[in-house]
């Protein structure tokens, strides 16, 4: 489990940053033109070709040029586009921006036809929220794990701080534990097939609360993971929901079920919300949760430890309730956290 943990944990460093590596940096239809916005990045550093010029741009204009300097060269877009004094979360602590390189580096030498696909961006102020998902053909050892010649995909949610045409801080989470399964390394291949047996029958919704404002709904719900969560979901998350999990589409009761059975199992729980950044009718939301493991979550018995998890979480909000969701977390450390009893037990 140590082994596992330590893999986790160097292959988080690789994955914080992978947010772009290989071929053309490619965009999803949505209600942002990702494409203009590289384009005219692009225009500015042909006109400018000093990294000096790079504070020109505005910070969506940045994290473009950057996630496009991976299917280039990654090592110039670090020096254009990130701080030498760069502040790096990573789900296990603070990393370094040097690992962070070397580690991307190795990962897109191990994946033949890389490619990584920005499909939405979110920026408020001086942040930038990128949501991407990346693949390729694992043919290159990646951790000490050997080439398992299979098509291997990861997905993740990524937050910018720009200052001077730099990013100064980077948070990221994504699905480093199916990643870690798909590469053939150790899992909890119990985890998915309990998740989605938890379904519960969610109470009538209430009227539409049509009149708050994105960020005051997405407030509103993550408040509800520290009372009543059930009424939450009912006031705050539409029936319709289209909800994007870890392992492909999931259902609105699972992830009800899932979470309360979380909330019931942890001792002192408590949700605490981080951050939170606005675009349009798209709330983002950076949170960390915890409390100690006194009952049994996805078949994994009380360990006695206290144990946390982080994520970053994306809502679309219309009519005053959340009807697309998307949401990234540590959940390969938290497994490992929860797996692992207390000394003496």
């Amino acid at each position: 489990m140590k082994k596992f943990h330590n893999k986790l944990k160097v292959l988080s460093l690789a994955l914080t940053m992978t947010l772009g590596t290989v071929g053309t940096v490619s965009f999803s239809n949505s209600s942002h033109s990702y494409a203009a916005t590289v384009v005219r990045a692009n225009k500015v550093e042909k006109s400018n070709q000093g990294a000096s010029f790079s504070h020109q741009l505005k910070p969506k204009q940045v994290a473009a040029a950057f996630y496009a300097s991976y299917n280039g060269d990654l090592a110039a877009g670090f020096e254009k586009y990130i701080s030498k004094k760069l502040v790096l979360h990573g789900f296990d602590g603070p990393m370094d921006r040097g690992v962070w390189l070397a580690s991307d580096l190795e990962l897109k030498g191990a994946l033949k036809g890389y490619k990584l696909q920005v499909l939405d961006q979110i920026a408020e102020g001086n942040k930038v929220v990128t949501r991407w998902t990346l693949g390729g053909v694992h043919t290159g050892t990646i951790l000490g794990i050997p080439a398992s010649g299979r098509e291997v995909h990861l997905t993740g949610i990524s937050i910018d701080r720009i200052e001077n045409g730099k990013s100064v801080e980077h948070w990221s989470e994504g699905n480093f534990g199916r990643f870690l399964q798909e590469l053939q390394a150790p899992r909890t291949n119990q985890v998915t097939q309990n998740i989605k047996n938890n379904k519960v029958q969610v109470s009538s919704e209430v009227a539409a609360n049509h009149l708050l404002k994105p960020k005051q709904v997405a407030t509103a719900f993550y408040a509800s993971y520290n009372g009543d969560l059930a009424a939450g979901f009912d006031k705050y998350i539409s029936k319709d929901l289209l909800l994007h999990g870890f392992d492909g589409p999931m259902d609105r009761g699972v992830w009800l079920a899932s979470d309360l059975e979380l909330k019931g199992a942890l001792k002192g729980y408590k949700l605490e919300v981080l951050d939170q950044i606005v675009e349009g009718n798209k709330v983002v939301t950076r949170w960390s949760l915890g409390g100690v493991h006194t009952g049994t979550i996805l078949g994994i018995p009380a360990s006695g430890r206290e144990v946390h998890l982080s994520g970053i979480s994306i809502d679309r909000i219309e009519n005053g309730k959340s009807v697309e969701h998307w949401s990234e977390g540590n959940f390969g450390r938290f497994l490992q956290e929860i797996s692992t009893p207390l000394k003496g037990k």
